[in-house]
């Protein structure tokens, strides 16, 4: 098992993560299947993953910044929502070349692929042997965290660079130089980027644990004081968050800017731990599905979420952690500190049985931002990883100790007249094969745990086009289309085909509701969306909405809408509603139905007889200070919205009326609209995408004011004639998160280059 080949180092570990990477996802390797993994109701690498990171390669293949996409939320700031990873170099590089399907195939294996190396190279860092450090990386890549979260693409992104991390903390507290520093702070970028915020955060809450025990650990060898350990900590720690976050500003920004006006500016307490981890809980790191299998619809754990609370790492992995425990507990300081930070975060994921969450929730700034605190639970798995390493090389240690123990003299060698010693202990004819066997049966174990947890479906059927979208794209005009009761239908799919792992055909039907999100996919504007981060508005639009109608159940589907809620859709442009209600209403035109299962019966394609264009003029201006009056002001059955805007700010403007006026979308894209009209008189030009800072207007040259109409949407005011008015969307968060982060990479450059030819920082003096 010698590291080295003829003076060169061993290539076999990362070939070998290959080769498992490979084989564990060889359909989506050869590009025979995609991931279709489900969720509670529905599957957010059909709702979200796949239909973001789509529109992020048809925008980088025709040359535009994904910015902004028309296709959802009548217009949302899709680079700021973050989810995306529009600006992560992986994603960059993989959807700019490759088709869609087939970057996102590849995205999936390399985050894996890239855990186990990342991994493999801190536990060779803290003198791990090379086996032991590829069974630490195989453990992580294949263990319960990232199988059971491969739906939630970010997640997996930014988990991956943590081992990186603490790789980069250990070259510099072994070879005390900043640059190491700077690495780790650039690999922190990295997970910004990457887009999932909670487990970057959560990943400086660890670094700061494990950064106060090394440096308490290298201090004590020094006997310097406590003073120092504390201000080395703070440097190192505020140097990896300041360019990480500098590096990273120009997505944190326009993220911030959307968050301070979405539904998610404030999380309680009781959401946060809606679905806590619990002791029973415990069981799965024995048994993974002990409770049942949602892949096969068996999982019968109610008030949980199985891929929150399943991080198995193997039995045998189990055994090996608990040997290096009770072995090196004493002798080894890494030993120490993985086993009480996997006992300290397993704890903290228990807010309902230890006060550890409460406590931190209530004391460490930003923690209460994020909900579902089971991801900590990567940390345990890590944990488990690396003490499972340490407990493979004891036992590895152990065999050639009674080797060397157990000699005896061979009298029939020629080669000299000193006899020669040859060991016959098994431990020293075997001991390559037990090593590998090990390693073969950890192997085995999380092959058999979750190979198929995450099935693939053909990628000609998963993207061949449904009859409601032929039906749609057969219509003539602009209009947005709205998806009622994906949730229901997805459970019913599901339902029938015994879960996600089971007959895949029930979900290729599915798509034919156009969901949230997968809309984007065939380039159909929804009223709707699925992110983590939406407008509060649109969150009071929808339960206004969902207050209004009523949905019935299986087996009759009844469901009714009222006027004024169809008459709020058809101001929103929405002309087709998909569903699989069967809606009575004089205003919803039944014009198709399609096959959906035995469960739901037909998906039901209503017209919205109240429709109206996504571009109108109106003759007046309704002033309402109140916000929530406004939005309540719009669902009136008195309101006109073909002859009044709403608004809430105070404007002298407006006739009687602009009957006989013309309105024309001459240019509609992601980043910019341009429109054409001809007034009879003073009135206001509506479009129906949604408010939004960052887009300004200029009516015939000359920039104007943009005033938010009817709660959602954009208004000009218009005097009589003939106008050219562009809509232009230039957000100066993303200009300004920019110019930050340019400026930080120069900075990151010079420091490097400066530390390269030897100037260290006063830290490490």
């Amino acid at each position: 098992m010698s590291g080295r080949l003829n003076g060169k180092r061993n290539p076999y570990p990362a070939l070998i993560l290959l080769l498992i990477s490979i084989v564990f996802f060889w359909k989506a390797a050869t590009l025979q299947g995609i991931f279709v993994t489900g969720d509670i109701d529905g599957s957010d690498i059909m709702y979200f993953n796949f239909p973001s990171r789509d529109f992020l390669s048809h925008s980088l293949k025709n040359g535009v910044f994904p910015l902004w996409t028309k296709n959802i939320y009548n217009g949302f700031p899709m680079f700021a929502e973050g989810q995306g990873g529009f600006l992560y170099p992986l994603n960059i590089v993989l959807f700019g070349l490759l088709p869609s399907f087939a970057a996102y195939n590849f995205s999936v294996i390399l985050a894996f692929l890239l855990t186990g190396v990342f991994t493999y190279l801190y536990a060779r860092s803290i003198n791990i042997s090379r086996n032991g450090a590829l069974i630490a990386g195989i453990i992580l890549m294949l263990g319960g965290f990232f199988v059971t979260h491969l739906k939630q693409m970010n997640m997996i992104n930014t988990a991956m660079w943590f081992p990186l991390m603490l790789f980069f903390v250990e070259k510099h507290l072994k070879k005390n130089n900043l640059i190491y520093i700077v690495f780790a702070g650039i690999a922190f970028c990295m997970q910004v980027l990457a887009g999932n915020p909670q487990i970057a955060y959560y990943t400086i809450i660890f670094l700061v644990l494990y950064l106060a025990f090394r440096l308490y650990a290298v201090n004590k060898k020094e006997k310097s004081g406590y003073g120092k350990i504390v201000l080395k900590l703070v440097v190192a720690v505020s140097v990896i968050v300041v360019i990480g976050i500098g590096l990273s500003a120009v997505q944190i920004l326009p993220g911030y800017e959307l968050k301070g006006l979405s539904m998610r500016s404030e999380m309680s307490y009781n959401e946060a731990t809606l679905w806590a981890y619990e002791p029973p809980d415990l069981m799965l790191f024995l048994s993974p599905y002990h409770y049942g299998d949602p892949a096969k619809r068996t999982y019968e754990r109610g008030n949980t979420i199985f891929w929150e609370n399943c991080i198995y790492v193997g039995l045998l992995p189990l055994l090996l952690s608990l040997y290096a425990v009770i072995v090196g507990f004493k002798k080894n300081g890494y030993i120490r500190f993985f086993l009480l930070s996997g006992i300290f975060f397993l704890l903290v994921v228990m807010p309902k049985t230890t006060p550890l969450f409460r406590i931190l929730w209530h004391v460490i700034p930003g923690f209460s931002l994020f909900r579902f605190p089971h991801r900590f639970l990567l940390f345990v798995e890590f944990s488990l990883a690396i003490l499972a390493a340490y407990g493979f090389d004891g036992i590895m240690k152990r065999l050639s100790e009674k080797a060397a123990k157990t000699r005896v003299i061979n009298k029939n060698s020629p080669e000299s007249s000193k006899d020669k010693v040859v060991s016959t202990h098994p431990g020293a004819r075997y001991g390559v094969l037990i090593g590998w066997g090990i390693t073969a049966l950890i192997v085995f174990d999380l092959f058999r745990f979750g190979v198929n947890h995450n099935p693939t479906i053909k990628p000609e059927k998963w993207f061949e086009k449904p009859d409601t979208v032929k039906f749609l794209e057969g219509t003539p005009g602009m209009f947005r289309t709205l998806c009622i009761g994906r949730g229901p239908a997805w459970r019913c799919a599901n339902a029938e085909a015994k879960g996600w792992g089971g007959d895949l055909s029930q979900f290729v039907r599915h798509r034919k509701m156009l969901p949230e999100n997968f809309n984007m996919v065939y380039n159909i504007a929804s009223f709707s969306g699925y992110t983590s981060f939406y407008l509060q508005r649109f969150a009071d639009v929808t339960s206004s909405i969902r207050n209004n109608i009523h949905l019935g159940n299986y087996p009759d589907w009844k469901a009714s809408m009222p006027y004024s809620v169809v008459k709020y859709l058809g101001l929103g442009n929405v002309k087709y509603i998909l569903t699989i209600y069967n809606f009575d209403n004089e205003n919803l035109k039944l014009v198709m139905k399609t096959a959906l299962n035995d469960m739901t019966g037909d998906i039901k394609v209503y017209e919205n007889r109240l429709f109206m264009p996504r571009a109108f003029v109106v003759p007046g201006a309704k002033y309402i200070k109140d916000r929530y009056k406004n939005g309540s002001a719009l669902f009136d059955r008195g309101f006109d919205p073909a002859r009044t805007i709403t608004i809430e700010k105070q404007v002298s403007h407006g006739s009687l009326s602009v009957e006989g006026s013309t309105v024309s979308i001459d240019e509609y894209s992601d980043k910019e609209v341009i429109i054409s009209t001809n007034l009879t008189d003073d009135g206001f030009l509506v479009l129906t995408d949604t408010y939004y800072p960052g887009w300004n207007v200029y009516v015939d040259g000359i920039k104007g004011e943009i005033l938010q109409a009817d709660y959602l949407f954009r208004a000009v005011a218009l005097e009589k004639g003939k106008h050219r008015v562009r809509f232009e969307y230039k957000p100066a968060s993303f200009r300004t998160g920019l110019c930050i982060s340019l400026f930080f990479m120069l900075l990151v450059v010079v420091g490097i280059i400066r530390i390269s030819k030897g100037y260290n920082s006063a830290y490490s003096a």
